[in-house]
């Protein structure tokens, strides 16, 4: 791979160093388009900017870059101001066609302007000028500090391998997050109880009136150790990405200007989950802190945060039992008690007086959550009707969704009968006639003791009475579910799977074709596994054990980047295991899965696998900047198996 010295701005400093890529590499980017990206506004840097959909102008040069992207991501929200990078991809069409230099425009959108396209009023913090360089991806932004919790435009133009250039692409937007002294809140939990075991569910609200006028932009900065789910004024905005060390606790920052209601009370609710060590995360402490910035047309801000006003309640979870039946560490079986669900809890208005004051655990930075992490990736549901719905002998309905997929099943009930125990559970296989028998059952019934991984899939749900719906907090992988007694007909509709994943990139998905059909269902199933053991981390099985393994890690971050541009999730990834070098291993080994409530685990062959894993993220993205910051990790590694090797 060939590269560039150091480049220099039009201010003199360095602009960045130019690396070359692959066609094949820019391509598996799977860089996604920029909605909503604004025009105008640009005319004292970029003349030719309003003409930038227009396609290559005539000479031909090439066109507006399109497929803008900050952070990697084509919404960016809450990108780390001190860690902002640019992508696009080239628009030009021509055979051997070659970016040769570029030029970044990046503009500060001032306090009150929500950023419309003919505003007229950003101000340029940055103008790279013409860098020499192929390099269009994960460009590192050069110009002063960025401000905290600010919105920005920015731009490329690109030349050719002729010198000639481009117009500039149509404006993309990026904001950054909280810088830690901006964070106002405390973190929050439930008081003390004296029976505290893992498997806590809690439900935390607040209401919150905003002053009068337009809300130009709104970002909350939320997290909770170890998982929660956010509403606001009764719209779930948010699923939690903290299964993390608290010493490095993510957050997450997330658009709700459009969920809010200016001159009117907002309510702000979440529901926590703590299950205590397990496979997949460690410990950790319970607790939940949020942020809200509220930035008005007139220029007013507004924060909103967690103290000791808000209010807080147990979930209405009856004890569950851990889902491995060989005694692993694992998830938690959910059973939920229907009539103890506060319906509406997440609405304004709601009356909590009944629900106790949340205890203060201190403020951001507290122990044990000393740094407070912004994370880049999301979790996403789209929601997959089953295919058929058979009734079984006996008045179990069973629902096949077609495939296997990670997923929340729900269960839709129209007549249901105040206090009615209905029982359930997920699979992967069902019983034929044989296994049927051997254990008492109905053939077709949902296997429980085949293609379980050892695990317990069951749930249960107490009835209200009425319409009313079971939606569980956690996911399972299956391709099957099964209502033991629904107590009334369940039409098609009724049992849906919230099939989940983390966020990757939809519109460059990679497709396969051949005359052998065998070839293109087994491509098919690789992309398919990809995704949904994509999600707050890799994950081995979204069944048992839901851990970050290093090798399955490696696998699915390889077929993920290939088969969608994946690559956020990937740099999340290497960055925990290489803090798992520096927690647990001085001898330069990294953990087999982390993080992890199983403390230092390794396997010499999976230490081994990290740099191939390094190697094939660059070859993906030629990000020197991550090559550099792991670098260190590597040269201990390489050290540790050196002292392996028999001379």
């Amino acid at each position: 791979m060939s590269g560039h010295g150091p480049e220099t701005g039009p201010g003199g400093e360095a602009a960045t160093s130019g690396w070359a890529f692959s066609r094949r590499r820019l391509l598996a980017a799977g860089l996604a388009a920029t909605a909503g990206a604004a025009v105008g506004g640009l005319a004292d840097v970029a003349p030719d900017a309003a003409g930038a959909a227009a396609g290559a102008p005539p000479g031909g040069a090439p066109g507006p870059p399109t497929s803008l992207q900050a952070g990697d991501l084509a919404e960016a929200v809450g990108l780390d101001a001190d860690a902002v990078r640019f992508s696009w991809r080239v628009s030009d069409t021509r055979r051997s066609a070659v970016q040769s230099a570029y030029r970044v425009v990046v503009r500060r959108i001032p306090s009150g302007d929500a950023g419309g396209p003919r505003s007229g009023r950003a101000v340029t913090v940055w103008d790279s000028g013409e860098v020499a360089s192929s390099q269009q991806t994960l460009v590192p932004y050069r110009g002063p500090r960025l401000d905290a919790d600010a919105a920005y435009h920015w731009t490329v133009r690109t030349w050719d391998g002729d010198g000639r250039a481009g117009p500039f692409a149509a404006p993309a937007t990026f904001t950054t997050c909280l810088a830690p002294s901006d964070w106002q809140a405390n973190w929050i939990t439930r008081p003390a109880d004296p029976k505290v075991r893992p498997d806590i569910y809690t439900y935390l609200r607040r209401e919150v009136e905003l002053a009068p006028g337009p809300v130009a932009r709104a970002t909350v900065y939320v997290s909770g150790d170890q998982q929660y789910e956010l509403y606001v004024n009764g719209v779930r905005t948010g699923k939690g990405q903290a299964y993390s060390f608290p010493d490095s606790q993510y957050f997450e920052s997330l658009d709700v200007t459009p969920l809010l209601r200016a001159g009117a009370p907002n309510a702000l609710a979440a529901i926590t989950y703590w299950d205590g060590p397990t496979k997949g995360h460690p410990a950790g402490t319970p607790g939940f802190i949020l942020q809200l910035s509220v930035l008005h047309r007139d220029g007013t801000r507004e924060t909103a945060a967690t103290d000791g006003a808000w209010r807080v309640l147990p979930g209405a979870w009856l004890p569950g039992t851990q889902r491995d039946l060989e005694g692993d560490l694992v998830d938690f079986t959910e059973n939920i008690d229907g009539p103890a669900i506060p319906v509406g809890w997440q609405l304004p208005g709601f009356v909590d007086g009944g629900w106790a004051p949340a205890t203060v655990l201190g403020p951001a930075g507290v122990a044990p959550w000393r740094r407070l992490v912004p994370v880049a990736t999301r979790i996403v549901e789209e929601p997959v009707v089953a295919k058929t719905l058979q009734t079984l002998p006996g008045g179990a309905v069973v629902a096949d969704f077609g495939k296997v997929y990670a997923a929340r099943p729900t269960v839709a009930f129209h007549k249901g009968q105040s206090g009615r125990l209905v029982k359930m559970r997920a699979g992967y296989l069902l019983d034929d006639a044989a296994q049927a028998q051997a254990i008492g059952g109905v053939p077709g019934e949902v296997s429980t003791l085949h293609g379980t991984q050892h695990t317990n899939m069951r749930y249960s749900y107490v009835q209200r009475g009425g319409t009313e719906t079971f939606v569980p907090f956690d996911y399972l992988g299956f391709r099957y579910f099964q209502v033991d007694n629904p107590g009334e007909a369940l039409a098609d509709g009724d049992v849906v799977a919230l099939a989940r994943h983390s966020d990757l990139p939809q519109d460059q998905v990679a497709d396969f074709r051949s005359s052998e059909p065998v070839l293109a269902d087994i491509f098919e199933l690789a992309r398919h596994s990809a995704l949904y053991t994509a999600q707050e981390q890799y994950i081995d099985t979204p069944t048992r054990e839901k851990g970050p393994w290093l090798w399955d890690g490696f696998n699915e971050s390889v077929a993920a980047m290939a088969a969608y541009g994946e690559r956020n999730l990937t740099a999340k990834s290497l960055r925990e295991f290489a803090q798992s070098q520096s927690r647990f291993w001085p001898n330069g080994a990294v953990n087999k899965i982390y993080p992890t409530g199983l403390g230092a685990l390794d396997i010499n062959e999976y230490t081994e696998i990290y740099p191939e894993w390094v190697w094939q993220y660059w070859l993906h993205t030629g990000d020197h900047e991550m090559l550099s910051e792991l670098y260190p990790v590597l040269r201990r590694l390489a050290g540790y198996v050196e002292q392996a090797v028999d001379r």
